[in-house]
């Protein structure tokens, strides 16, 4: 038995270096292959962007495209991987950066890869810069926006976007708004007084449409210009008076100090004492 087991650890050694070997030798390989050129065309909508095989590679092979972020998009290829995209898909307009880079590489029936193509760098719309008039207003006040871009790039259409609802987009071919605080609390579906506001705008160069990354946020903050009003109340005064009410002086009795009458010669009753409460 201890025989056998010796046996099957050998074997399972002599198959880890086997697969080392080749896992180095493809490696090596593949650091041997030539490098892919990439060119980039980007009149027209959506990009064109090729990835070249070298000459030396005759097999069909896998193409890789990467910005800087990471993999992009895969096909398959021989000579040349062609990938069609449009310029939303690089430069989506949620994001605010205006250039991107972009590579490519190969693989042949192997997870190992060429080396990367050098990097493309293309370049995008300047960023959109929103500008308020003011960022605390009350619900009757107005407030002036803005979208504009720090490079006098000609502007088509301008978005304006509260909360990051793009369902809820205002539309300006001036790339002027002008709303009130209640415009406001409206468009953002009157959930909280504090909005936040971004914009881009879009270039159509034919046959290209082309949006901006998005702006910086904008706090605008609503307050209610509602008066209060306060019921005051005037005080009231009070006015004590006492009076003594002694039931037995029709019959004679008179009124002592206190709260005892003298008749007959003998304190036989106690007067009775009342408040009366006047408001003045």
């Amino acid at each position: 038995m201890e025989g056998l087991a010796r046996l099957q650890m050998n074997a399972l050694l002599i198959h880890i270096e086997e697969s080392d070997r080749t896992k180095h030798e493809l490696l090596i390989k593949a650091q041997s292959y030539d490098k892919p050129t990439m060119s980039v065309d980007d009149r027209t909508d959506p990009l064109t962007i090729s990835c070249r095989i070298p000459e030396s590679v005759t097999t069909d092979v896998t193409c890789n495209l990467y910005t800087e972020d990471g993999p992009l998009r895969y096909m398959s290829g021989k000579h040349i991987c062609q990938f069609f995209i449009n310029h939303g898909e690089i430069f989506p307009h949620k994001q605010t950066v205006s250039s991107r880079q972009l590579s490519c590489d190969y693989s042949i029936k192997t997870d190992l890869r060429s080396p990367r193509s050098d990097v493309y760098t293309i370049r995008g719309l300047p960023q959109a810069v929103l500008r308020a008039s003011s960022s605390v207003i009350t619900d009757t006040d107005t407030v002036q926006m803005d979208c504009m871009n720090r490079e006098n790039q000609k502007m088509d259409t301008c978005f304006f976007t509260v909360d990051g609802m793009e369902s809820n987009m205002k539309e300006s071919r001036s790339c002027h708004l002008s709303l009130t605080g209640s415009d406001i609390i409206h468009w953002s579906g009157g959930q909280r007084s504090s909005v936040i506001i971004t914009c881009f705008y879009s270039v159509y160069e034919s046959p290209v449409l082309m949006s901006s990354p998005q702006s910086d946020p904008v706090t605008v903050t609503v307050e209610s210009s509602t008066s209060t009003i306060t019921a005051q109340t005037t005080p009231t005064t009070l006015m004590t008076t006492y009076m003594w009410i002694t039931p037995l002086s029709a019959a004679g009795c008179s009124v002592l100090t206190g709260l005892m009458c003298y008749c007959m010669g003998r304190y036989i009753c106690k007067s009775t004492f009342v408040s009366l409460h006047m408001v003045v």
